[in-house]
C-alpha cells in the first residue's frame, strides 16, 4: 500500500478541493431563482417556441461545428512535430518539407471554406 501513496495523496487532495469548492458555492452563492433561469436558453431574448424535433436548425451551425472539430484534430498533429523539431529538423530536411505540405493542405482547406462563406453566420 505504501507504493500507492504517491497516487492516492493527489487524488484525495483533488477530490477534497473539488467538494470544498462545490460546498462553498452552495452555501455562499446567491439563492434567488429567476424565471429566466428555468428557460432552456438564457440569451436575453424571450423564448417564443421551445426547441423540438420539428424546428429546423441552420445547416451552417453544423458545418462550423464539424469544421472546428476537423481543424482542431489536425492541429494536434503539429505537437509531435514541435516536440522533435530541434533534434530532427537539422538532420532531415524531408521533415520540413513534409510539415510544409501538411500546413499547406490545412491552409487550402481553410481558404476553401472561407471562400464558400461557411464561416459567416
Amino acid at each position: 500500500m505504501g507504493q500507492y501513496i504517491h497516487l492516492i495523496f493527489p487524488l484525495v487532495i483533488g477530490w477534497g478541493f473539488a467538494f470544498a469548492v462545490i460546498a462553498l458555492s452552495h452555501f455562499l452563492g446567491p439563492k434567488k431563482n429567476l424565471k429566466t433561469d428555468l428557460t432552456p436558453y438564457e440569451c436575453g431574448v424571450e423564448v417564443v417556441d421551445l426547441p423540438s424535433s420539428k424546428n429546423r436548425f441552420d445547416i451552417r451551425f453544423y458545418l462550423v461545428a464539424i469544421l472546428f472539430l476537423v481543424f482542431d484534430l489536425e492541429v494536434i498533429f503539429l505537437f509531435p512535430f514541435a516536440y522533435i523539431f530541434k533534434s530532427v529538423a537539422t538532420v532531415s530536411p524531408f521533415l520540413m518539407i513534409e510539415m510544409g505540405v501538411f500546413i499547406a493542405i490545412l491552409l487550402v482547406g481553410l481558404f476553401y471554406v472561407w471562400k464558400k462563406d461557411v464561416l459567416i453566420w
